[in-house]
């Protein structure tokens, strides 16, 4: 009787060198070669600059969110220098931060399973985007509230540290960092009183004043994502739909932009997703929050207000279409409330074996959804690779090409604007005068063409599709078309 809890007790907090093993392997399992998208592959342009004055000069010039990531940009241009330009190579500088969050917490009981079976974290470890960084830094902080038996002068040194991580990432970050400040200060009232605090914030205060600086003055030139609106209950519901691991169950991406009633296709694995992942996070919570002070709780409620209240503010506001990546440090709360509930399995806990068992089925379908993403045909990231290779082909025919997509993930795949028989067509300025191209290779056109302008003139001109790709379609002459 006492074996299965000594095995869970082992696998609670195994040895440091098999848990980094173990979280080296699945990064290495969940990081793939499959082609950029149209943000990994922004992010890709500013990896290549061969120099540091290139690249501060594409980060600002080229504008966009990349522009407000400028901590993970030079991470991931300091890492190509070191481990290269392909895919795998690019995407797999997030395994480091990964290893980072695993760390930080390591002393937590079951954090590190519950991290590594989380379908939004193994999702974004496959992305050449920052959300793994502010994961990372994410843990850090918490890290600082979790382990209170810890000198308050390590905590705060701590806490600078994940903090910095996390502003570093993007401006999101700062909006957590926020929150996490006035919780970390109003459970340390007395740290104002320690000469270690103010040496400590002197010393970190030019890094923070200098991301502050950048900051405002990618604000005041109008740099950021587009805001291309959904409202607040629409961006809820997609947020729940990928943070709490359901969007392996279900539609894909693209799928669910094209068609949202998509969803109703797959019903039956997301009621059941929904029944297994509410209990576990239900009970989890609860477990988390358990002996925890009124005083506490109204802390740390605080803490997570500020930055969403924020956020939500600009759903409204602004009309911003809020993701669930730009709440990707929340998914550090969701895998504690996981490991919570996992370790009342290992303990004398009344109801054990039923959370044991609701633990295991919330993991195992933990796994299942990861390797649905990973695999799965329908969650495919935009085919640019494959686009490219049409593209460079029919080019190399002497056809004509115009390319209604992405300019700097073409480039990536080696086509240039200035290439002969290639022509980028940049929707923002003057719709072109289309004088008989051979192909039209166009990505998603609420993006490229929001308003149909293109696609109409095309069929005006007897274009029309003769091939797709994942986010791609292929538009040719009707005449020129074999029978």
């Amino acid at each position: 009787m006492n074996y299965p809890r000594t095995y869970l007790q082992f696998l609670a907090q195994p040895p440091l060198w098999l848990m980094g093993c173990v979280t080296l392997a699945m990064g290495l399992l969940f990081v793939s070669a499959d082609s950029l998208w149209i943000d990994e592959g922004n992010a890709a342009s500013k990896a290549l600059q061969p120099s540091i004055r290139s690249w501060y000069e594409s980060l600002v010039s080229q504008g966009g969110s990349d522009a407000q990531m400028p901590g993970y940009m030079f991470y991931i241009w300091v890492w190509e220098k070191l481990f290269g330009s392909g895919e795998f190579a690019l995407r797999a500088s997030n395994i480091l931060w990964l290893l980072v969050a695993v760390y930080f917490l390591r002393r937590t009981p079951f954090f590190w399973i519950s991290l590594l079976v989380s379908p939004f974290v193994l999702y974004y470890l496959n992305e050449l985007r920052p959300y793994l960084m502010q994961i990372a830094g994410a843990a850090v902080v918490m890290s600082c509230f979790l382990e209170r038996e810890t000198r308050l002068k390590s905590l705060w040194r701590k806490f600078l540290f994940g903090n910095l991580i996390l502003c570093a990432s993007s401006l999101t970050g700062v909006l957590w960092s926020a929150g996490a400040l006035v919780s970390f200060l109003s459970l340390n009232p007395t740290i104002y009183k320690n000469k270690p605090f103010w040496r400590d914030l002197a010393i970190s205060a030019p890094s923070f004043l200098l991301l502050a600086t950048y900051y405002l003055q990618t604000l005041l030139l109008g740099q950021g994502a587009a805001q291309m609106g959904g409202g607040l209950a629409l961006s809820l519901a997609a947020c729940a739909y990928e943070l709490t691991g359901l969007m392996g169950l279900g539609p894909g991406r693209i799928e669910l932009r094209e068609n949202p009633r998509s969803v109703l296709n797959h019903a039956l694995p997301l009621a059941g997703g929904v029944l297994i992942f509410g209990s576990a996070y239900l009970v989890g919570f609860a477990a988390l929050i358990k002996g925890m002070t009124k005083r506490h709780l109204l802390i740390a409620a605080m803490g997570l207000a500020i930055p969403l209240a924020i956020l939500f503010s600009l759903v409204i506001l602004k009309d911003f279409r809020l993701l669930a990546r730009h709440l990707a440090p929340l998914s550090i709360l969701l895998a504690l409330a996981l490991a919570s509930l996992l370790s009342l399995s290992a303990k004398g806990f009344r109801f054990r074996q039923a959370a044991t068992l609701i633990a295991c089925m919330v993991s195992g379908l933990g796994i299942v959804s990861a390797v649905s993403l990973r695999l799965g045909v329908r969650h495919k990231k935009d085919a640019y690779r494959d686009a490219s290779i049409i593209a460079k082909a029919a080019i190399a025919e002497g056809r004509e090409v115009f390319w209604a997509a992405d300019g700097l993930t073409a480039a990536y795949y080696g086509l240039r604007v200035s290439e002969p028989g290639f022509q980028f067509i940049n929707l923002k300025d003057p719709l072109p005068t289309i004088e008989k191209p051979d192909l039209i290779i166009m990505s998603k056109p609420d993006i490229v063409d929001p308003k149909g302008y293109l696609r109409s003139l095309l069929k005006a001109q007897n274009f029309e599709i003769t091939d797709t790709l994942q986010a791609f379609t292929i538009w040719e002459i009707s005449n020129t078309i074999e029978r």
